[in-house]
């Protein structure tokens, strides 16, 4: 390994992860407190026995090494995933009567997509003895600017969404688009049974929550992060974008809104893929996601 290729490692290790030097009046007498903000000590105490012998911010650069060797690794996952369980969700309901809508509701099989892509993350993580939240960027005395922070990127980033979204809807509508808002965002339900409408329901809501920091894992996370450091932040933020909006097609009522939500939430990964780069922290990204979600599942 190189010395130039260990120290441009080093150098983005501390940006993502906010090291913050002591002053030396409080200079600690172990030598990780040097180096690792309040959100990685957990971690490293928890992780003292690292089953390869490495600290904390070389788990972190091994982390980086992958997101920069395979940066489609999680998301080819993910993607996959989603459109074989949309794909087999289609063809039971199809089967057997029940709905002959495509793409199917997503309530049905995304909990199941969620499901996959946290075992996925959390098998990785757990390959380099790192932290989950900590790569996110949760820190118990930020948490409450986190959430401001995240009230902002709320309103930030529905600001292109709803305008990319109106355009979009004008340009296959024209000045009839609002008479089609219904049509294309008013997604019916199949007729099940009543039992497994609840069990759905809950495990939905559930699975909802999880998503938000899974989501931004995935793009704004490994896949952004890893495309930055080869091809530069302009082509890894439209790229993640492209994907994230490509991934919410599958929620559309028809091809006609696949259509719509595919620029829109391109639009919305887009304004956040700026965001995280800019904040070098992905937590106040997740908190704003967290109130989305929320909104949708109301």
């Amino acid at each position: 390994m190189s010395s130039g290729w260990s120290h441009g490692y080093y150098r983005q290790a501390r940006t993502l992860l906010r090291f913050r030097q002591p002053p030396r009046r409080k200079a600690q007498s172990a030598a990780t407190k040097l180096l690792l903000p309040p959100h990685e000590y957990a971690m490293h105490s928890h992780y003292t026995g690292n089953h390869r012998g490495l600290t904390p911010m070389e788990v972190m650069m091994d982390i980086f090494a992958r997101q920069q060797a395979k940066p489609f690794f999680l998301v080819l996952i993910r993607l996959v995933v989603m459109a074989a369980l949309a794909l087999a969700t289609y063809g039971v309901l199809r089967v057997t009567g029940i709905s002959r809508d495509f793409p199917p509701t997503d309530i049905i099989y995304f909990p199941f997509v969620t499901i996959i892509c946290g075992v996925v993350i959390w098998r990785t993580f757990r390959q380099y003895n790192a932290s989950f939240w900590a790569y996110l960027g949760f820190e118990r005395h930020r948490i409450g600017k986190d959430i401001a922070w995240g009230l902002l990127w709320l309103v930030v980033t529905y600001i292109p969404l709803i305008i990319t979204l109106m355009g979009a809807m004008y340009l296959m509508f024209g000045a009839d688009m609002f008479n089609h808002f219904e049509q294309i965002f008013s997604k019916s339900s199949p007729q099940l049974p009543g039992g497994a409408i609840a069990t759905i329901s809950i495990l939905s809501a559930i699975m909802f929550l999880a998503n938000a920091p899974i989501e931004e894992i995935i793009y704004r996370g490994w896949l952004q992060t890893g495309l930055t450091h080869r091809y530069g932040v302009v082509v890894a933020i439209i790229v993640q974008g492209l994907l994230f909006g490509l991934q919410h097609t599958m929620f559309a009522i028809d091809v006609r809104g696949m259509v719509v939500y595919g620029f829109a939430f391109f639009a919305w990964g887009v304004t956040a893929g700026i965001i995280v780069h800019k904040q070098r922290r992905l937590a106040p990204m997740v908190i704003a996601h967290w109130i989305v979600n929320l909104a949708f599942l109301g």
